[in-house]
């Protein structure tokens, strides 16, 4: 795999500086055959996991790691649970970075306020293989002190809002482009109503039915712009 900034584009390769500032020459036959990752210009989500022990709260691990992202400078910063091992919980921040220049300065900034979060709280960081064997009794059970579920009131944009918005554009675009078929479709069917219909009641449908199918245009139009614009944009 490889990862760099495209620095010229040719009719048989392109070549990309990587990170090291080194400059290597993929075949275009094999940027067409393989997957390729493309980072958009809007913004890309940057993550990285840590693994604390069950002692600590995990709501309180989530809020340290919340505002590490933001001392890194990421926006809309989330929290997930990945794992729960046998001695450890797994967690991964995420945050969006809207200056993809930075990228590599931030992926680092990132893990540099982790640490500074979690030492500043007194949380210990272990490996996942890491185990604390200790002599307890069998009444004594492995909770943190006072850790009780809050209802969920959020009302921050969710993590597939920030992933998946063009996705959801398209998504959305496919829901008008069958509108505007159901909708001609109709209008269609009306046309060929028998002649015992009331004409004054289908002239009023026919009429509703193609305002309706001229704000479909006018929407499906203005979603088409705006997706050759972000894909001129990442182009």
């Amino acid at each position: 795999d490889q990862f760099g900034r495209v620095t010229e584009r040719g009719l048989l390769s392109t070549e990309i500086q990587t990170e090291d500032r080194d400059l290597v020459t993929l075949p275009n036959l094999h940027l067409v055959t393989n997957p390729v990752k493309v980072i958009r210009a809007s913004g890309t989500i940057i993550s990285a996991e840590i693994s604390l022990g069950y002692d600590v709260p995990h709501d309180q691990i989530e809020a340290l790691l919340a505002a590490a992202a933001t001392d890194a400078g990421l926006d809309d910063p989330f929290v997930l649970v990945l794992a729960l091992g046998d001695f450890s919980v797994t967690y991964r921040v995420s945050g969006l970075l809207a200056e993809v220049r930075h990228l590599l300065t931030v992926r680092s900034r990132l893990r540099v306020a982790m640490l500074d979060q979690m030492h500043g709280a007194g949380v210990e960081i272990v490996s996942p293989n890491f185990m604390n064997q200790r002599v307890l009794s069998p009444e004594v059970r492995f909770l943190p002190v006072g850790a009780m579920a809050q209802p969920v009131t959020d009302t921050s944009p969710t993590i597939e809002t920030i992933a998946f918005d063009k996705a959801d554009e398209a998504e959305s675009l496919d829901e008008l482009v069958a509108s505007h078929k159901q909708t001609r479709e109709a209008i269609a069917a009306l046309a060929d109503a028998p002649e015992a219909a009331d004409p004054d009641l289908t002239k009023h449908q026919q009429e509703k039915l193609t305002r309706r199918l001229a704000h479909l245009e006018a929407a499906i139009a203005a979603k088409q712009q705006a997706v050759k614009d972000d894909n001129d944009e990442h182009s």
